[in-house]
């Protein structure tokens, strides 16, 4: 036996490019593992030794008595106002700001970060950024569902190539087994809607946020990986940088020396902090699910069979017990409206009003109609006002405002509704009248600078 890279632990023997890095990391040769090397030897003592109690389980835990944490949480919310380019998560807080500043949610990412405030908030806002290139604006200041993935999304997760596994490691850590020969190859995009969804579910359980995750590629007979698996690779910060995990180490299993080259490729964009806690384990699968044992992860613990085929019913069970739960919480907040939905009205002034998706709908209905509202009576302008408002409503919006005593938003009466799509009118009224009257300044002067041109030349 020899060891596995970067540990002491005894781990099934695999080829020679695959060498010990030892803990004083003075062994490692180039040119194979050269940046490693380096990264390893730039950390101090302390911090090399708290590396490897961290992948092997015997970190400790930062107190988290109130005051360390609130004086983190300040510290964070400075960071946040030192970012002064944002729009991601300035638009999340003008949509919802109990959904940005609520402690729990804040405390996942301070812990990611082991309560780094200036770390975390590049990550809060990297977090939204990329939150709403995935899922878009109206899903930003909501927690993801199985419901808000896209079908072929659901399709992937079902698949189970992307899962966190019902029961920790001997550590009491959260195992994220990853099955690459069941990837689907849709899009990266929907792969990493199906991740962001799996790991937010996991980061929901707070022990899981302090001692953070335990990665394992299980890849034993995989051939050569398709063309997009490289494009997620090289995508891979995304996931690294925005959401609130702490990756303690990767362990990745395989039997084909033609993965070298997808295994140099991740981890030349793993990042430091991933590339220094990766581990291969190289053999059969007896072998490497062995070799994963000295890391406390078993084959149990994996529900894998002795083919490594997954289980069946493993992602039925998670499925079922996920989606009661989503249903429980979805009647719990019924009646209360946290954020404005994609077809929603939002009453007020500004441009963060007017640029939401439901308002340009009604802007759009105003101007298709402004005519024939024009010309209309005044009972008639009621009605259309009344016609309107229900268009909205039968499209699935509402007509809300904000709720300054929750921080949330409330539905208006239609009566205010009402008033909102006249004054809708009008404003548009205005505004049209406005135009005219510069065109015709603007032709008044031309004419002006005409005679005046003329008599001039005459002179």
């Amino acid at each position: 036996m020899i060891s596995c890279n970067g540990c002491n632990d005894a781990c099934t023997p695999f080829p020679s490019r695959d060498r010990d890095l030892s803990r004083s990391a003075e062994n490692i040769e180039e040119p194979d593992h050269a940046l490693i090397a380096r990264e390893l030897k730039a950390l101090s003592v302390n911090e090399r030794n708290e590396l490897f109690d961290e992948i092997h389980g015997v970190a400790k835990v930062l107190d988290e008595d109130p005051e360390f944490v609130a004086q983190k949480l300040a510290a964070l919310e400075n960071e946040l106002e030192k970012i002064k380019s944002k729009p991601a998560f300035d638009r999340a807080m003008f949509l919802s700001p109990r959904y940005v500043k609520d402690t729990e949610f804040r405390l996942k990412f301070l812990r990611a970060d082991r309560f780094q405030p200036e770390k975390s908030a590049a990550r809060m806002v990297s977090h939204f950024h990329y939150k709403t290139e995935l899922f878009g604006e109206h899903k930003l200041v909501k927690d993801i569902t199985f419901d808000d993935l896209e079908p072929e999304d659901a399709e992937e997760f079902m698949g189970g190539s992307y899962q966190f596994v019902p029961q920790k490691d001997s550590r009491g850590r959260p195992i994220c087994l990853v099955i690459q020969k069941l990837f689907a190859y849709k899009s990266w995009q929907s792969k990493f809607r199906t991740v962001w969804y799996a790991l937010m579910c996991a980061m929901e359980d707070e022990e899981s946020q302090k001692t953070g995750i335990v990665n394992v590629y299980y890849n034993i007979d995989l051939g050569v990986p398709e063309p997009l698996y490289f494009e997620l690779i090289r995508r891979i910060a995304i996931i690294d940088s925005s959401i609130p995990y702490r990756s303690i180490s990767v362990h990745y299993c395989y039997n084909m020396a033609a993965l070298r080259p997808a295994l140099e490729l991740y981890q030349m964009f793993a990042g430091t902090r991933n590339r220094v806690r990766f581990r291969t384990h190289f053999g059969s699968h007896m072998e490497c699910q062995f070799s994963l044992m000295t890391f406390g992860i078993t084959r149990s613990i994996l529900q894998l069979d002795d083919n490594g085929n997954l289980k069946p019913g493993v992602m039925q069970s998670f499925y079922e017990r996920r989606r009661a739960l989503e249903k429980a919480r979805e009647d719990i907040n019924s009646g209360r409206i946290d954020y404005p939905a994609e077809m929603d009205v939002l009453l007020g002034r500004g441009r963060p009003y007017q640029n939401y998706s439901g308002n340009a709908l009604l802007s759009n209905i105003l101007n298709v109609r402004r005519q024939e509202y024009n010309e209309a009576s005044r009972f008639e302008k009621t009605v259309i006002a009344y016609d309107i408002v229900k268009t909205i409503h039968e499209n699935g919006g509402r007509f809300i405002q904000r709720d300054e005593s929750t921080d949330g938003w409330v539905e208006v009466p239609e009566a205010v509704a009402r008033d909102k799509v006249s004054s809708g009118f009008r404003s548009k009224a205005r505004v049209q009248e406005s135009q005219a009257t510069k065109r015709n300044v603007e032709f008044a002067l031309k004419q002006v600078q005409k005679r005046n041109k003329v008599d001039r030349s005459e002179m």
